[in-house]
């Protein structure tokens, strides 16, 4: 089991649990990363992860937290 796993299960797993008891409201996943990461990285990271729960509909968007943030602004923008 690679180490993304267990929380991949737990975001299905709790999706599930909204969907079995018809809970519809909007989800937002927060990614947090830490000072210091790299660009590639956190953009590698965040677009692979983010992509692979908002195309499963498993949320409604996503909010990415990073000091170092201005490092994005070109690919925001």
């Amino acid at each position: 089991m690679q180490q993304g796993d267990n929380l991949s299960e737990c975001i299905i797993w709790l999706f599930e649990y909204l969907e079995d008891n018809a809970l519809d409201f909007p989800a937002v996943h927060n990614i947090q990363f830490p000072e210091g990461i790299h660009r590639d990285d956190l953009v590698i990271t965040a677009g692979s992860f983010a992509a692979a729960l908002l195309v499963d509909d498993l949320g409604d968007g996503v909010l990415l937290e990073a000091s170092d943030f201005f490092l994005l602004e070109k690919y925001i923008c």
